[in-house]
C-alpha cells in the first residue's frame, strides 16, 4: 500500500501530466505516433484502429511504408528520406494507405523532430489525420468543374443572357442539360424524389407549362463554368418560373438570387406583369428566397408521387 503523501512532488506532476497527455491522445480523433530515425513507429496511440484498423502492437516496431501500396510507399519513402536529411518538421504530407480490410484511404501527416541530449536526430512524433472523404469531395469538385468548362465550351453564348431555339445542334441542347443534371444533386426541393428526378422531368414541366422555349433558359456562370440554371415560361397571361437550381458546390453565394432577379427581369421583358412559381415547402432555403424577393403565398396543395416500380406492381 503506497502512502500518496510520500510520493515526490514532481514524481506526481509527471504522473499527473502522462495522465492529462495520455487522455488528450485517446479523445481526440487524430492518430498519434511516434518513429526512431529509421522510420520503425515506436509509439501509437489506439486512434490508429479507426484510421488503419489495426491495434497499436501491430503498428508498433513497422514502418509507414509497410502499410502503402508500393508505389506509394516508394514515393513516400524518397520524401521522408528527405525530411530525415534535413532534421526539420513536416506537414501536410498526404500519403495513401491500406487498411488492414484493404480499403485504401488517403492521410495527412505532420511531424517534429526529436533530438536526443547531444541534438542528434533521434526520429519524429506527429500526427495522421484521415483526409479521405475530403479528399474524394475535391475530387468530385474538380471533375464537376471539368465537366462544367467543358460543357461551357459549347455554351459561351448563354451565360445570364443565353438563348437558343430548336434550329441550334442537338449536340449544344444536350451539354446544356447536363448542367442542368448536376443542379439535381443533394437538392432540398422534394428530397423524396432523389435520384428519381431526371432533367427530362424539368424540361416537360417547362414545356407542359406553356411552350417548349429553350430562349427563356438562363446560365449562371463563375469564371468559365456555368453553375446554375433558371427556366421561365408563360403561363395563362403571367410568368412562371418553372426551375431554378445552383450546383452543390456554388450555393450559399446568392447565385440563387441573382438568377431569380434574371428571371423577374425575363419575364418583365416578355411584357408580362406578374409572375409565379411552386416550390417545395419544406425547402426552407428556396422559400426564404422567394419571401425575401417580394413573392407571396397564394395557396398550397399536395402532390403525389408513385415511383415505377410501384405503379408496376399496383398495375399487376
Amino acid at each position: 500500500m503506497n502512502d500518496q503523501g510520500n510520493v515526490p512532488e514532481n514524481e506526481r506532476a509527471l504522473r499527473e501530466s502522462e495522465q492529462r497527455f495520455r487522455a488528450l491522445v485517446e479523445s481526440t480523433s487524430d492518430w498519434i505516433w511516434a518513429v526512431d530515425q529509421n522510420g520503425v513507429y515506436t509509439y501509437a496511440s489506439p486512434k490508429v484502429k479507426d484510421v488503419l484498423g489495426y491495434e497499436p502492437e501491430e503498428v508498433i516496431g513497422k514502418t509507414p511504408f509497410d502499410f502503402m501500396p508500393s508505389d506509394e510507399a516508394n514515393h513516400v519513402a524518397d520524401s521522408f528520406h528527405r525530411i530525415v536529411e534535413s532534421g526539420k518538421p513536416f506537414a501536410r504530407l498526404e500519403n495513401v494507405n491500406r487498411r488492414k480490410d484493404g480499403e485504401l484511404v488517403v492521410l495527412e501527416s505532420s511531424g517534429e523532430p526529436i533530438f536526443d541530449a547531444d541534438g542528434k536526430l533521434c526520429g519524429y512524433r506527429g500526427v495522421d489525420r484521415d483526409i479521405t472523404k475530403p479528399k474524394h469531395d475535391e475530387e468530385q469538385l474538380r471533375q464537376t468543374l471539368a465537366e462544367l468548362e467543358r460543357s461551357n465550351r459549347d455554351l459561351a453564348q448563354f451565360s445570364y443572357s443565353a438563348s437558343h431555339d430548336l434550329q441550334e445542334p442537338l449536340r449544344m441542347m444536350c451539354s446544356y442539360l447536363q448542367v442542368l443534371k448536376q443542379t439535381y444533386r443533394d437538392s432540398l426541393d422534394c428530397p423524396g424524389l432523389r435520384g428519381l428526378r431526371t432533367v427530362h422531368d424539368a424540361v416537360r414541366t417547362h414545356k407542359h407549362t406553356g411552350r417548349f422555349w429553350p430562349k427563356r433558359w438562363h446560365l449562371a456562370v463563375v469564371g468559365r463554368a456555368p453553375v446554375g440554371v433558371v427556366m421561365v415560361n408563360e403561363l395563362r397571361g403571367r410568368g412562371e418560373l418553372t426551375y431554378l437550381g445552383v450546383v452543390p458546390e456554388a450555393r450559399g453565394a446568392g447565385l440563387a438570387r441573382d438568377l431569380l432577379h434574371r428571371a423577374v427581369r425575363n419575364t418583365a421583358e416578355m411584357g408580362l406583369g406578374e409572375m409565379g412559381l411552386a416550390v417545395d415547402a419544406d425547402n426552407t432555403p428556396a422559400v426564404r428566397l422567394y419571401r425575401a424577393a417580394g413573392f407571396a403565398e397564394t395557396h398550397r396543395r399536395l402532390a403525389y408521387f408513385v415511383p415505377k416500380e410501384n405503379l408496376d406492381a399496383l398495375a399487376e
